[in-house]
């Protein structure tokens, strides 16, 4: 991005650069210069202070008492590493590089990483940025601010954040789609000057910026959000929200290197919030801002022990599974391992009917059930006494010397009929037996020493 008002530099953003380690900046297109024929014709590079990071030609090196002009291309020119400005985009865990260049040169004067950089626009005295974060809490310097966590766990997170024009930061302010999806972030600038920013949520109720002054909460009140729901997906809608000047948010009472927040109030991942106000917005249903115990960190609240579990940072509501993610947006569930609020209220508790197999198994493969009880004796019979009296009728006679069979079926064949397709074998009735015995599952302070952000102005949306 290079406008007339920047000057002599032209700003650029990189995505991925740096992701796999430090990305010298000092490499691509060779540099011209002016022949100085004083010092045995070395070549003078454009980048020199001596030409004061104007256009270098011919008309150029002749006014500078140089001789031949040479240009990028030519055996004479000077590469790119050579300038050794040490300018790189550092490796780190963020996934796009700002980057400040010599407009009429190339030459980099600085890079610094950043979160995914959607779109920025350069200032009279700085540059803003836009992004959006899905993966992880997005770092600025040595300031993160939270995301999505638990079941909200890379819905993503937009922000705004400001540079000076030396690359220092100056503020950064998170966006949240309240317990719901959002993003899209552009940024655009009209002629006088004025900074619009675009994004869209999929929630009812999105907290833009700090809140007032310097932003507030967007609250369309469709009642789609309970009270207890932890996520909340409505329709998706466009928000066009014009940044003002920047100013001190309301629960901040001075600023500095100790940042002083106001009695009663939190200041956390740059957002204001009131003693009482939940995290539910971000995932964390069961932390609330608790000015006695801290003003710039999340505290525990009353429904931990209750109706939910604290288990690594993250609520669970009583009864939620253990979620292992397998694939971006596939996942297993164990089902023995649970938050049981009564049991433990600080990690996951094994059900009363099962056995924890293994804490390293892949659920469900992590639990069994219990065995059932088998009695060691073998069970007593009642006894039945033997019968005395035996049936009289249809007593079965001795046969006759010559037994009467049938013309149409012999004695013989129906035999052989029988043991063929209708008879049972001992083996075949045991088995019907047995058959019918077995079957029996972020946080994080923005000490920033100017606690300072853009104030949202005004906001449509449709």
């Amino acid at each position: 991005l290079a406008k007339e008002s920047d000057g002599p530099y032209v700003y650029a953003a990189f995505q991925r650069a740096g992701i796999h380690g430090p990305t010298s900046l000092d490499t691509g297109t060779n540099y011209g210069g002016c022949v100085d024929p004083r010092y045995d014709n070395a070549v003078i590079p454009e980048y020199s202070d001596v030409f004061d990071g104007g256009i270098v030609n011919q008309d150029v090196c002749t006014a500078q008492g140089l001789g031949a002009y040479v240009n990028r291309t030519s055996s004479q020119s000077i590469p790119a590493y050579a300038a050794n400005t040490g300018v790189h985009c550092s490796g780190s865990s963020a996934s796009s590089c700002l980057a400040k260049f010599h407009k009429n040169s190339g030459l980099p004067v600085w890079a610094i990483p950043k979160p995914d950089i959607f779109d920025f626009e350069t200032t009279e005295d700085g540059i803003v940025v836009v992004g959006t974060t899905y993966d992880s809490p997005p770092s600025f310097d040595s300031v993160q601010i939270a995301a999505g966590v638990a079941t909200l766990e890379g819905y993503g997170v937009m922000w705004q954040s400001k540079v000076d024009l030396n690359g220092n930061g100056i503020y950064v302010q998170p966006l949240i789609s309240e317990r719901s999806y959002g993003g899209g972030t552009g940024l655009t600038q009209d002629p006088n000057g004025n900074l619009f920013m675009t994004l869209y949520t999929t929630s009812p109720t999105t907290k833009l910026g700090p809140g007032a002054p310097g932003g507030w909460t967007l609250d369309l009140m469709t009642g789609v959000c309970g009270e207890e729901d932890a996520i909340c997906e409505g329709e998706q809608r466009n928000l066009v929200t014009k940044l003002g000047d920047e100013m001190t948010p309301s629960c901040i009472a001075s600023c500095g290197e100790d940042i002083e927040v106001t009695a009663d109030n939190c200041f956390i991942d740059g957002v204001c919030y009131a003693n009482g106000d939940s995290a539910i917005a971000i995932g964390l249903g069961c932390m609330v801002c608790n000015s006695g115990v801290s003003q710039t960190e999340w505290s525990e609240g009353p429904t931990i022990g209750t109706t939910a579990c604290l288990i690594y940072n993250k609520c669970f509501a009583d009864g939620t599974l253990l979620e292992v993610r397998v694939g971006r947006f596939e996942a297993v569930y164990s089902e023995c391992q649970a938050c049981i609020p009564s049991t433990n209220k600080y990690d996951w508790s094994i059900k009363e009917e099962y056995d924890l197999v293994s804490v390293s198994a892949v659920p469900p493969e992590d639990c069994s059930f219990k065995p059932t009880a088998i009695p060691t004796d073998a069970p007593t019979m009642a006894p039945v006494s033997p019968s005395t009296n035996f049936p009289t009728k249809n007593q079965v006679l001795a046969p006759t010397d010559k037994p009467i069979v049938s013309e149409e079926v012999g004695l013989s064949k129906a035999s052989e009929s029988s043991n063929d397709d209708d008879s049972l074998s001992n083996g075949a009735i045991a088995a019907i037996v047995f058959g019918c015995l077995v079957g029996f599952g972020v946080f994080a302070f923005f000490m920033a020493k100017r606690a300072t952000g853009n104030n949202i102005e005004y906001q449509t949306n449709q």
